[in-house]
């Protein structure tokens, strides 16, 4: 599958599994270019194309996030994902993380 083919499966197909779970405030999809590694990505990556996307799925309240997760684990819920998943993703290959925010404050740029 191209990246092409990737990203329009995604967001035409995949993206309508969310209806599984009302409980999401918000849903990202990241889509990763490769750039020139430098000292900024760091030589020491081994394959800076392994992955072609970042999910985000946001959840207002841990409460939110318990029943979505509760939803997932229903086996017709938990099978329609995998189904659709296999079309897509190297299963094996996903990692999923729960994120804890930490902003910073910056000074006024100028200009």
């Amino acid at each position: 599958m191209t990246f092409q083919e990737f990203q329009r499966y995604y967001e035409t197909e995949h993206v309508k599994l969310i209806k599984f779970l009302p409980e999401v405030c918000c849903y990202v999809r990241r889509y990763l270019k490769p750039f020139d590694r430098g000292p900024v990505a760091g030589d020491h990556l081994e394959d800076p194309e392994a992955y072609d996307s970042i999910s985000e799925i946001w959840f207002e309240t841990k409460a939110d996030f318990e029943s979505a997760m509760k939803r997932l684990a229903q086996p017709e819920v938990a099978q329609a994902v995998a189904a659709d998943e296999e079309r897509l993703f190297d299963r094996k290959s996903i990692r999923v993380y729960l994120v804890e925010e930490r902003y910073s404050s910056l000074p006024p740029q100028k200009g």
